[in-house]
């Protein structure tokens, strides 16, 4: 409840999906949400520190704005699909 849902409903639906996905049981508790923007470690300003947790987020933000879609993902940040792939497994994405 604390989270802001920068992503919008979108972001919430994708983390829900997720959660279900990954879940072991059928009951969700609030261990399967994974909300990896609360996790990263940031600077005193907030911010993220390093260019791998900017990159992170990055790929992260545009994986939610897509629905998870991986080529979308990467049109979005104008990379290729197979570098998207080798980032999304670099970070566990």
């Amino acid at each position: 409840m604390k989270y802001s849902w920068p992503g919008n409903v979108r972001e919430l639906r994708h983390t829900i999906e997720k959660a279900v996905i990954l879940c072991d049981s059928d009951v969700l508790t609030p261990d399967d949400f994974l909300i990896a923007h609360q996790l990263q470690p940031t600077n005193q300003q907030g911010k993220p520190s390093t260019f791998a947790e900017i990159e992170k987020q990055a790929i992260q933000h545009a994986l939610d704005n897509n629905n998870g879609n991986v080529l979308k993902a990467a049109k979005e940040l104008e990379i290729a699909r197979q570098t998207m792939y080798n980032k999304m497994q670099k970070y566990n994405l």
